[in-house]
């Protein structure tokens, strides 16, 4: 994005992006959206107390998921988040990949708005598992019409594909 990428369509344009601050887009998204819920993927340890301060100042719980896919940092925000601040409308996501029994017991006693499963590893009866514990599941990647009916028959709530246009010419059909 930053105009390194030889196959970046706009850099003829001359138009760029910037960092920006997560402050800066939770206030952006609070004066012109009230549809968008923003996933938030967190790849540092040590970012709760930080998180916590933002989300007070913003009051944005109801529309900001905190995600990870390392273990280290889902452990973390479910200590902070839940057993220490015992934050009731925080929004957690994790990235678990498989449902396996190894997450099966974590989830007895984590709490989740939404989860992470591969498309590889994900099975029907693994989404009325995660629903039945009133945790959204979402898939990785959806990048093919089958995977697509999948993600439709199997009531998955949510997915990343690298192919919007194809997946909503798909689903008009």
């Amino acid at each position: 994005m930053f105009g390194q990428d030889p196959e970046f369509p706009y850099k003829h344009t001359g138009k760029f992006t910037t960092a920006i601050l997560l402050g800066d887009i939770i206030n952006w998204l609070q004066q012109n959206s009230s549809r968008i819920i923003l996933e938030v993927e967190c790849k540092d340890n040590g970012m709760a107390p930080f998180l916590e301060k933002l989300f007070i100042k913003t009051n944005c719980y109801d529309w900001v998921i905190l995600m990870s896919g390392d273990t280290s940092i889902i452990d973390e925000f479910q200590e902070y988040f839940i057993k220490e601040k015992q934050i009731e409308n925080i929004k957690l996501g994790a990235n678990i990949r498989r449902l396996n029994v190894h997450w099966k017991n974590k989830l007895e006693y984590m709490k989740f708005y939404e989860v992470g499963l591969n498309p590889d590893y994900l099975s029907n009866k693994d989404v009325v598992y995660l629903h039945k514990r009133n945790i959204k599941v979402f898939s990785n990647l959806g990048d093919y019409p089958e995977w697509w009916k999948t993600i439709h028959d199997y009531g998955i709530d949510g997915f990343k594909t690298n192919y919007i246009r194809e997946y909503t010419a798909w689903l008009d059909k």
